[in-house]
């Protein structure tokens, strides 16, 4: 199965905790998590999918927005892939993955435990920022 999700991609925050000892994600975890399940819904009821079970192989390509404040030149260079985004405010590649493995559970796939074979990238893309997915069952 293969799905894009559009948006600048949102890595998982790390959870906070209130002075009563509650923990919580920050808002804009939340928010993007609740947008990737939605997307993801939507996808599983328009193809009638159900949840993968067994060993899962997952591709993820993270494509970030190119910050409008770089110049022209630096802007077409990170187009090209002659940039890549390694920068605090492109977040760590892990978070981002996490983001998506804890989105998809019970919807793309049973559990993230299942997955067992991961390749992920993040680039910078001149077109809409999004998240491309696709999972596979692993033939044993």
């Amino acid at each position: 199965m293969m799905l894009v999700i559009y948006g600048d991609p949102v890595p998982q925050g790390r959870p906070r905790f209130s002075r009563s000892g509650h923990t919580y994600s920050p808002q804009r975890s939340a928010d993007y998590r609740q947008w990737v399940r939605l997307n993801m819904i939507n996808h599983v009821r328009k193809y009638a999918q159900k949840p993968l079970e067994k060993a899962v192989l997952l591709y993820i390509t993270f494509y970030l927005g190119i910050p409008t404040s770089w110049s022209k030149q630096k802007r077409m260079e990170a187009a090209q892939g002659l940039i890549r985004p390694t920068g605090k405010r492109s977040g760590d590649l892990d978070n981002l993955v996490k983001m998506i493995q804890d989105a998809g559970n019970g919807i793309l796939w049973a559990d993230d435990s299942i997955i067992t074979d991961l390749v992920t990238k993040k680039r910078y893309t001149a077109e809409l920022a999004r998240v491309e997915i696709t999972a596979t069952e692993v033939q044993e």
